[in-house]
């Protein structure tokens, strides 16, 4: 009578195992890939600067500087922080075709554009930052 009994605990507790071993493993793999997808979606650091905050760093690459051209409709410009939000088509050989803040080299780029300019657009690429050096209005038609 009494293996009666303990029969059902001990089939609960051979099941019960597995399945709290397996929850278990998944919440420890969650904040493991939390952070995987956090330092994937990471800005580089020289994004994140304010504007002339960068500093010289030691180094092969240091003074090294490679341009790329671009071109795309200005959504947003800010001349009080130098910067300009570019809706952009694809920048061979740097990045996809996607809308994003630039800082500019001079505030002074900016004058002369506005929300919904057409423009082609240099971006200089050091290994501390990348900002557009030169912008220029797209003759319209």
């Amino acid at each position: 009578m009494r293996h009666r009994r303990i029969l059902p605990i001990l089939l609960a507790s051979l099941v019960s195992i597995p399945v709290l071993a397996l929850t278990g493993c998944r919440k420890s793999s969650e904040p493991q890939r939390a952070q995987d997808l956090a330092k994937s979606a990471k800005a580089p650091a020289y994004a994140t600067l304010p504007a002339g905050s960068s500093k010289p760093e030691s180094g092969p690459e240091r003074g090294t500087v490679t341009t790329y051209r671009g071109e795309g409709q200005i959504l947003r410009v800010d001349s009080a922080q130098g910067r300009v939000t570019i809706a952009h088509k694809e920048i061979i050989g740097f990045m996809a075709a996607m809308t994003m803040t630039f800082r500019v080299k001079d505030s002074k780029l900016l004058d002369g554009v506005k929300p919904g300019d057409r423009v082609e657009f240099t971006l200089a690429e050091t290994a501390q930052s990348v900002t557009i050096s030169s912008i220029r209005r797209k003759p319209t038609g």
